[in-house]
C-alpha cells in the first residue's frame, strides 16, 4: 500500500520540474510557448525522440523470482 508520504515524495520532483519549465505560468510569460510546432515536430527532433526511446529499454532478470513472470521466461524487456 502507498502512503501519503510515498505519493508526496514521488510528486515533488515532477511538480518542481514542471514549475521550472513554466507549465503553471500564463502562456505569455512562458518562453517555450513561443516555439513554433514546426520546430518541435521537425524530423530531427522526431529522430532524437525515437533514439531516446530506444535507449531507455531495460532488461529485467528475474533471478530471485520477485516478478510475476512465468518460470520458463528468463528475462523481460520493458519500455
Amino acid at each position: 500500500m502507498l502512503t501519503a508520504a510515498d505519493i508526496s515524495a514521488s510528486l515533488k520532483p515532477l511538480l518542481y520540474t514542471r514549475m521550472r519549465l513554466g507549465d503553471f505560468d500564463p502562456p505569455e510569460m512562458n518562453p517555450y510557448w513561443k516555439i513554433d510546432k514546426s520546430v518541435v515536430l521537425s524530423p530531427a527532433h522526431q529522430e532524437l525522440a525515437v533514439q531516446a526511446a530506444s535507449m531507455s529499454f531495460v532488461l529485467l532478470k528475474n533471478t530471485n523470482r520477485y516478478l510475476p513472470i512465468r518460470k520458463h521466461l528468463k528475462s523481460l524487456a520493458v519500455s
